[in-house]
């Protein structure tokens, strides 16, 4: 099974959340500028949607925040 990294679970929630506020926003917020119900986005990130759309949706997240799937959780909490 092919698992993309970093995997989905609360401290990549957290992650996300810290990198938002490290902006001046949030997650919540992000989301409602761009149509994202917020509640779907946060069960995107933590894995309990794992189907192509909330996959798909944790990319761009990810993206947005300055993280790729080949972000090891444990390396970006050391830095």
């Amino acid at each position: 099974m092919n698992e993309e990294k970093p995997h989905p679970d609360k401290r990549l929630l957290f992650l996300v959340r810290a990198r938002f506020i490290e902006r001046g926003e949030s997650l919540h917020g992000w989301c409602n500028q761009h149509g994202i119900n917020h509640a779907y986005a946060h069960r995107a990130l933590t894995g309990v949607l794992r189907f192509p759309a909330a996959r798909r949706l944790r990319l761009r997240i990810l993206s947005e925040v300055g993280l790729t799937q080949d972000t090891s959780i444990g390396e970006t909490l050391n830095d």
